[in-house]
């Protein structure tokens, strides 16, 4: 089991961080708290980890202190209590944010599972919610040849402008630098994940999405798409 990670900050976001270590990318999953008071992108950091493994899963999560984490493993151990609901408990908002919205006292900010919601028990002619779609989403990945001084998140950020309407989601999951990439650059990988609102996109549609991310991803940090 992994208790303990030590590497370079290639990426980060209120939900996870994408930590470098030796080279290989490893994707962690962290609390508010842990956010708020992480150094900068390309800066290194010690995180205490949690392995979370199960038939299906393998997923790390990540705190900046063993207490963090202990409390975190205390509440695995209660009833119907799983990883994700365990690390809401760590959503109180930082100070900081607190004092840039004016706001005295103590914030905490949740997230709910709507899949997890009960289905209705009668009927009911209520609207459906505001950007909801019962099309199934199109994901494609990734990966770019860059200078190993782009932060991913310019990528991330070119990569979701290039179509808003239709891009939900951009998320890094691969990070490599060494054997088969020239000296200087990086490969980075990326899921994108495509939400079609009316119709069912079609092979020409989605390809000329796709497209249109790879030239604003070239056009941001010059980066190339790996063959």
């Amino acid at each position: 089991m992994i208790a303990k990670l030590t590497g370079i900050i290639a990426a980060k976001a209120l939900d996870q961080v994408l930590l470098d270590v030796h080279d290989v990318g490893y994707r962690v999953s962290i609390p508010l708290s842990t956010y708020y008071d992480l150094s900068e992108v390309n800066t290194t950091v010690s995180l205490q980890i949690h392995t979370y493994v199960r038939e299906d899963t393998f997923q790390l999560f990540g705190f900046l202190t063993t207490g963090e984490r202990d409390v975190f493993e205390a509440l695995l151990r209660v009833t119907k209590v799983g990883p994700k609901l365990a690390l809401g408990a760590f959503g109180e908002l930082h100070p900081q944010t607190l004092r840039r919205l004016g706001i005295e006292g103590t914030v905490a900010a949740f997230e709910i599972d709507l899949g997890a919601l009960p289905a209705p028990r009668r009927k009911t002619t209520a609207r459906r919610a505001l950007g909801q779609s019962d099309l199934l989403p199109v994901t494609r990945d990734f990966a770019f040849l860059l200078d190993e001084g782009v932060a991913a998140e310019e990528v991330v950020r070119a990569a979701a402008g290039a179509d808003k309407a239709l891009i939900e989601e951009v998320s890094v999951f691969d990070l490599f630098a060494g054997k088969g990439v020239p000296d200087g650059k990086k490969s980075l990988a990326i899921e994108v994940t495509l939400q079609p609102r009316e119709k069912t996109l079609t092979d020409q549609e989605i390809e000329a999405v796709c497209e249109r991310i790879v030239t604003a991803v070239a056009e941001a940090t010059g980066g190339e798409l790996r063959g």
